[in-house]
């Protein structure tokens, strides 16, 4: 399992690796439109990297004190990416603080699961500053127009409203070997995409942003070109009717690192499943040793009792051990069960009308009055006593996970405490122990797979335990807060909405 870890993180950082040499602003976004990576072109400083991960364009602009206009643009292309299951392409403008304007040209590429919806979203962004600039400069200064177009390293036509072309850069004429002259017939027999979009904007129309903005080319020496492309009105002198510029970028080379991302996601994905099924079955395979364990170790019981023996202090001591131990592994089987189900998004929330008050009076009563080490819960309830809709399920595994750390880390120590508090419109409650406390530096990850706390020592513990319950929380509309001072003990506080009338949504 080690070495499995160990080439998994090697691909994770190979890979990393490759997307922030990427020549481009790269980001992956989930569903909600919340950041999963970015690389180093996209946001240079680590603390801001670590930082946006999970957070939304609308956070990110609020922490610099920026106009929303940009994080609302995002959204709504990035909404038509998702709604249209292909890639949208758009320009961003921003203002520098000295005045200046910085553009991008911009994608978001869905990216499909095996049922076929959408499961991330991937997006990179082309810094097309100097080419704006130009095409502003070439507006205002007709006379250096050719010498500028013919240095740039883009494919650059002047086209009339009836498709006529009037110019052509060598660019155009080195890479695709097609005359000036014969380039109507080409425009007017070409890629219906490259017509729409040509249509619209003379039209005084934006084009399609669902639409992608690209056609195919061949080049002199028979390559295979995708050349993405932008139009803007030109004037080539006051007097002459308006045209339009059509100015292609070479993106082939990103459309390939695009379809082997594409692949790297699908084979994540196919690992993530395999390991599910991995984990799923070890863990069924396992409960029928345990079960023989268990049973063998009720027969040593019987028998002794039988012999007329009773139970002496030897065969309590080692009995109860392996039943302890028994205990330990099937919870632990669980808990991987869980997470297994969770990473194949398997797990919904099925919310029944409970009464609290009295499933978790007989929760409590039953599982820790007293625990296995003698010592009873300590707990109490306040306010109303109305039903809510909750996963009971789910509740009660939020509940004994946290209660049962609260009692394996406090060994020794005075029994755990539990406060719920009934009210009209949210019910919380508030677990505490006077354990060994969360160091400082552990806190912020704890909610994280396979992360324990630095001090835990020996005691046993798979560090998945508060993952799965922050994900119930969520299920069931509820949030969690851990406050802990090392040495001292922990507090974890649950807060739920108060769904009298309806179930979870």
């Amino acid at each position: 399992m080690d070495a499995f870890k160990k080439i998994l993180q090697e691909q994770k950082d190979y890979y990393e690796s490759l997307l922030n040499n990427v020549p481009a602003d790269f980001a992956i976004f989930n569903t909600e439109h919340r950041y999963e990576f970015v690389n180093t072109r996209a946001f240079p400083g680590q603390y801001i990297r670590e930082w946006v991960i999970g957070k939304t364009d609308y956070e990110y602009q609020e922490l610099n004190d920026s106009p929303k206009n940009i994080a609302e643009q995002r959204r709504k292309y990035f909404s038509a990416a998702l709604k249209e299951q292909k890639m949208v392409e758009f320009e961003e403008v921003t203002e520098t603080p000295d005045g200046n304007n910085i553009y991008y040209l911009r994608r978001y590429f869905p990216v499909l699961n095996g049922g076929h919806a959408v499961d991330k979203i991937i997006s990179y962004g082309i810094d097309i500053t100097d080419l704006r600039h130009r095409e502003q400069e070439m507006q205002n200064r007709a006379g250096l127009f050719r010498r500028l177009v013919n240095s740039m390293n883009q494919l650059v036509v002047i086209v009339h409203k009836d498709l006529t072309i009037s110019f052509a850069n060598k660019k155009w004429l080195d890479e695709i070997g097609v005359k000036t002259y014969q380039l109507t017939q080409y425009f007017l027999e070409g890629e219906k995409g490259f017509l729409e979009a040509f249509a619209a904007v003379i039209n005084d129309q934006e084009p399609d942003p669902a639409k992608d903005l690209k056609v195919i080319m061949e080049s002199h020496s028979g390559n295979r070109l995708i050349m993405a492309f932008s139009i803007v009105p030109f004037f080539y002198t006051d007097t002459e009717q308006k045209s339009w510029a059509v100015f292609f970028t070479d993106i082939t080379e990103h459309i390939r690192i695009e379809e082997e991302l594409k692949k790297i996601l699908e084979k994540e994905y196919k690992l993530n499943q395999l390991k599910s099924s991995f984990v799923s079955l070890v863990s069924h395979e396992l409960r029928t040793p345990l079960a023989v364990i268990q049973s063998n170790n009720d027969l040593i019981n019987q028998s002794a009792e039988r012999q007329g023996l009773g139970e002496t202090p030897f065969t309590k001591k080692y009995t109860k051990r392996i039943a302890d131990q028994i205990d330990n592994m099937t919870k632990m089987l669980n808990d991987f069960l869980v997470v297994g189900k969770i990473e194949s998004k398997s797990i919904r929330s099925k919310p029944e009308k409970v009464d609290v008050r009295k499933m978790l009076e007989h929760l409590f009563k039953e599982f820790y009055s007293p625990w296995k080490d003698g010592r009873r819960l300590v707990y109490r309830f306040s306010g109303n006593n109305e039903p809510v809709w909750i996963d009971p399920i789910q509740l009660k595994h939020i509940l004994t996970n946290l209660i049962d750390n609260a009692f394996k880390y406090s060994e020794e120590k005075a029994a755990p405490k539990v406060k719920v508090t009934l009210r009209t419109e949210s019910w919380s409650i508030l677990i505490a122990d006077q354990g060994i406390g969360i160091p400082t530096e552990d806190r912020e990850k704890m909610f994280n797979a396979f992360i324990r706390g630095s001090n835990v020592g020996d005691i046993i513990g798979t560090g998945v335990g508060l993952m799965i319950v922050k994900y119930f929380m969520g299920l069931n509309n509820g949030t969690i807060q851990l406050r802990s001072t090392h040495g001292k003990g922990t507090i974890f506080y649950l807060n739920f909405k108060n769904n009298i009338d309806s179930p979870v949504e």
